[in-house]
């Protein structure tokens, strides 16, 4: 978090202000294959990042911003021919997978070769279609997207009843060697907007669930590691929640570790994936494009993340019309831009609205008697978050919003 620059050997190798988005660095010319290498990172603090690369915005109800690593570090080894991206686009209907491979060549010269790629069940590793091979050429540096499109044998598709996985194998083979390999993680399902309905595989689906908030949960002192714990991560987002017919979170103010991802993947929850961004944003449209074209690769093969979500309560989400003056916003403008990545999922709020009345707190305070009639438009789906505000804490106990809102309700001195 704000701002890492990292050594290997004691030689610097670089720096990156990414926030919550994977980083990446060459060490090739510096680690040593034969003995000890000591690797140091140095992560900044809120203060110290610079503003101009600050692409996230502000939340009032965190309690602290923490620096540190939050999420995984690992070590690729790998040819001068690599695999960069893996993206794959279901075609639920055909029973095929389109694979979009991205190579790059770190030579200083042209090479090719043939890129293999095969699709097994996840759990029994049984093959689940013929090996495809594609032969490529890249330039000097270059980085090339290769496609091929993969039929499955007996498709079955991911739901929330089963949430089958699938794994792609991608090999490149460079004069019958193998220089490098992949296996990328995917679910087969078509999520979209319908009308005024979301649908899942055809039928539609209601969104039913609440909102975590993994970044202002680092803020508690006594969290220890279970942000980190899969057997916790398991039981808050998937085993509790179902046992209440929840099927979807809103992963709020931030994308969360990427274990709660892979989890969700694995139970059959939905997420809709917030971006640190609330009211309004920060940084250029040419910043926010970066950063967002970098969140999309790092999470676009999570069947479970069916919407993508730009901001939090934008300036114009308390409008009761059904006709969001959105057009032309930064929102508006790199969504199209986004949209062009990944065509799989919907935005937010672009493609839909998700409304917060706030009909038993905030409402009657604010004088908007009106702000259900949303419903009745029909142009879109209707979302409906942050009603309440009924929130308690660990012990069980209000918050200190839900105790303002319950002396409103009860008097002064209900609890």
């Amino acid at each position: 978090m704000f701002e890492t620059e990292v050594w290997l050997n004691g030689v610097y190798i670089g720096n990156d202000t990414s926030c919550f988005t994977s980083q990446e660095y060459d060490v090739s010319n510096i680690i040593s294959y034969s003995g000890e290498n000591t690797l140091i990172a140095r992560v900044g603090s809120l203060d110290t990042l610079p503003e101009n690369e600050r692409i996230f915005s502000y939340d009032c109800e965190k309690e602290s911003w923490i620096p540190g690593i939050w999420g995984d570090v690992s070590l690729i080894l790998t040819g001068n021919t690599t695999i960069k991206w893996v993206q794959m686009i279901p075609h639920i209907y055909t029973s095929v997978a389109e694979a979009r491979v991205t190579l790059e060549n770190l030579e200083s010269q042209s090479t090719g070769g043939v890129l293999s790629v095969q699709i097994l069940e996840k759990n029994s590793n049984i093959n689940a279609s013929t090996t495809v091979k594609v032969n490529y050429t890249l330039n000097a540096s270059e980085i090339k997207t290769v496609t091929a499109n993969i039929s499955i044998t007996n498709l079955t598709l991911w739901s929330l009843e089963n949430p089958f996985l699938y794994k792609l194998v991608s090999k490149v083979i460079v004069n019958g060697t193998e220089v490098d390999k992949v296996n990328t993680t995917f679910g087969m399902r078509e999520f979209k907007i319908d009308g005024s309905n979301f649908t899942l595989n055809g039928k539609r689906v209601y969104l039913r669930g609440s909102n975590i908030a993994f970044h202002r949960f680092l803020s508690d002192p006594e969290r220890g590691d279970l942000p980190w714990n899969d057997t916790w991560i398991k039981q808050v987002l998937c085993d509790t929640p179902k046992e209440h017919n929840f099927n979807y979170f809103r992963i709020h103010i931030g994308h969360a570790y990427n274990r709660w991802y892979d989890i969700a993947d694995e139970c059959g929850i939905m997420l809709q994936d917030e971006w640190f961004f609330w009211a309004g944003t920060c940084g250029t449209e040419e910043q926010i494009e970066g950063e967002f074209t970098r969140w999309l690769r790092d999470n676009w093969n999570h069947p479970s993340i069916i919407i993508w979500d730009f901001i939090n309560e934008p300036w114009y989400f308390l409008y009761e019309s059904c006709d969001i003056p959105i057009n032309g916003t930064i929102e508006y403008n790199v969504t199209q831009e986004m949209k062009k990545l990944d065509p799989t999922r919907p935005w937010e709020p672009v493609d839909f609205m998700e409304r917060h009345p706030y009909i038993h707190s905030l409402n009657p305070v604010l004088g908007k008697k009106g702000m259900l009639d949303w419903i009745k438009c029909e142009d879109k789906p209707n979302v409906n978050n942050e009603d309440i505000w009924f929130w308690l804490d660990k012990n069980g106990t209000p918050t200190f919003l839900t105790n303002f809102i319950i002396s409103r309700w009860l008097g002064q001195d209900e609890t």
